[in-house]
């Protein structure tokens, strides 16, 4: 009994321990825990694009309606998503919010490819990307500020058209705070890579 109560403990022990993904195995300590964080994200987006499509560049500004096509916001690095509830309120939200991280992560596409990029083109865009991320900081702010009030389960009951959608109403707290979340970091970054996009354009 004492060896088989042993022998339970040592193998749970070793279930425990062992990494709760596969990309980590071999990888101890802090750089564990970096890599789980990492798969935990990815697995959270794969899940996320489910019922979320790619933000496309003329919904930036029209003046990046020439990297529809091509859409960098679809890439793993440059990656842009937009939520669909089928609530107008509620995808509304998410789209204002997807736009303002859109806004950054466009600076940082065109920063790293501004030397590729032909000069007048380059010029072109990003100074259209200058004007628009001037007030990025300030819209974050407001868009966080409707995004916990739409997320209060009373202002998503009042939404319902019947009372069967109120159930899918309540379970959309995470994906909107998600939203705010990814509002309030471009607010931050904005400020960085506005700098950095001017500082590429010569000013």
């Amino acid at each position: 009994m004492k060896l088989t109560t042993l022998m339970f403990a040592l193998v749970s022990g070793l279930a425990f321990s062992a990494p709760a993904y596969a990309a980590c195995d071999g990888l101890e300590g802090k750089e564990l825990k970096k890599c789980e964080k990492e798969e935990k994200k990815k697995a959270k987006e794969s899940k996320q694009d489910d019922r979320s499509t790619p933000l496309l560049p003329s919904q930036i500004d029209a003046k990046f309606a020439s990297l529809d096509a091509d859409n960098p916001f679809a890439t793993d690095e440059y990656r842009v998503r937009v939520g669909e509830t089928g609530f107008e309120k509620v995808d509304a939200f998410l789209m204002s919010a997807a736009v303002l991280k859109g806004k950054v992560v466009m600076a940082r596409y065109m920063i790293d490819s501004f030397d590729a990029m032909d000069p007048a083109q380059a010029k072109e865009s990003g100074e259209a990307l200058v004007a628009l991320l001037g007030s990025v900081a300030d819209d974050a702010k407001k868009v966080a500020d409707d995004g916990k009030g739409l997320a209060d389960p009373e202002t998503l009951k009042s939404l319902a058209a019947n009372p069967m959608e109120i159930p899918k109403l309540l379970k959309l707290p995470a994906s909107i705070m998600d939203a705010v979340d990814n509002a309030v970091s471009a607010g931050g970054e904005s400020v960085e890579v506005l700098g950095a996009l001017k500082a590429k354009l010569g000013g």
